[in-house]
C-alpha cells in the first residue's frame, strides 16, 4: 500500500475491496493469469483508485497474503494460559492452529509467492512472524536481554519458521509430511533456538515468573 497518506473512509473500502477482488482471483488461478484490469473489474473500482491504494500487483498479492496470514493467527487463542514449564506445548499449539489455516488455502499462498514480488511477499511474512514473536507469543520475554537484541532474534527464528512452512507448502501432497509433523518441526526449531542459545535464561519455568503471565500470553 503507499506510504505518506491517512486513508479516507471511502479510500479504505476501495482498498478493502480490491484486496478481497485480488484474493478471490489467487483463489481460482496463477497469478501470471491476473492483471490489474481484472482486480479492478472484480472490485467494480477504477483504475486510477487503484494505484492510489497500491503501487502494482505485487503490492496487492502481498496485502492479500497478509491479510488472510492475519487471519490465520487470530484463530490462536491468546486467553489461554498454559502451565509455565509447557512453552514446547504452547508453541505447537500455535503452529499447528496457523499450519492447518495455511494449508486451508495452499493454492492460494503457492499463487502468491510463485507470482509477481514473491521474494517481497516472503519478506513482508517473515515480518509479520517476527511481530507476533514480539506482540503475542510466549518466547517475547525470554528473548529481551538474551545474546543477541531481541529484534534480530525474532527476525532469524521468523525467517526459518517461514522457511520450512513454505518448503512444505511448495512439496508435492503425496510427499508432504503431515500438519502436525510440521507444526512439530516449526515449534522444535524455535523452541531450540531459544532455549538452546538465544533466551536470557535457559529454563522455560521462569517465563511465568519474568512475565506475570502464563505461557499462553506475552507482556503487555
Amino acid at each position: 500500500m503507499r506510504k505518506g497518506r491517512e486513508p479516507s473512509v471511502r479510500g479504505s473500502r476501495s482498498r478493502d475491496a480490491l484486496r478481497n477482488a485480488a484474493t478471490a482471483l489467487l483463489d481460482q488461478r496463477d497469478a501470471s493469469n491476473i492483471s490489474i484490469t481484472d482486480v479492478v473489474r472484480a472490485a467494480n473500482v477504477t483504475r486510477p483508485t487503484f494505484y492510489q491504494a497500491f503501487d502494482g500487483l505485487s503490492d496487492i498479492f502481498t496485502a492479500a497474503a497478509l491479510s488472510r496470514l492475519q487471519t490465520a493467527f487470530e484463530r490462536i487463542n491468546l486467553d489461554e494460559v498454559y502451565p509455565a514449564d509447557d512453552l514446547r506445548g504452547a508453541m505447537g499449539d500455535a503452529f499447528t492452529i496457523v499450519v492447518r489455516a495455511l494449508a486451508e488455502h495452499e493454492r492460494f499462498y503457492l499463487r502468491v509467492l510463485e507470482g509477481p514480488g514473491g521474494s517481497a511477499v516472503v519478506a513482508a511474512v517473515t515480518d509479520a512472524v517476527s511481530t507476533r514473536l514480539k506482540m503475542a507469543s510466549p518466547v517475547a520475554v525470554l528473548l529481551e536481554g538474551g545474546v543477541m537484541p531481541a529484534d534480530s532474534a525474532r527476525s532469524a527464528l521468523a525467517a526459518g519458521a517461514v522457511s520450512l512452512i513454505i518448503d512444505w507448502l511448495g512439496t508435492p501432497a503425496d510427499r508432504r509430511p503431515s500438519i502436525e509433523t510440521i507444526a512439530t518441526l516449526a515449534r522444535d526449531f524455535v523452541y531450540g533456538s531459544v532455549i538452546g542459545g538465544l533466551a536470557a535464561t535457559s529454563a522455560p519455568s521462569e517465563l511465568a515468573a519474568t512475565s506475570g503471565t502464563g505461557a499462553g500470553r506475552s507482556p503487555s
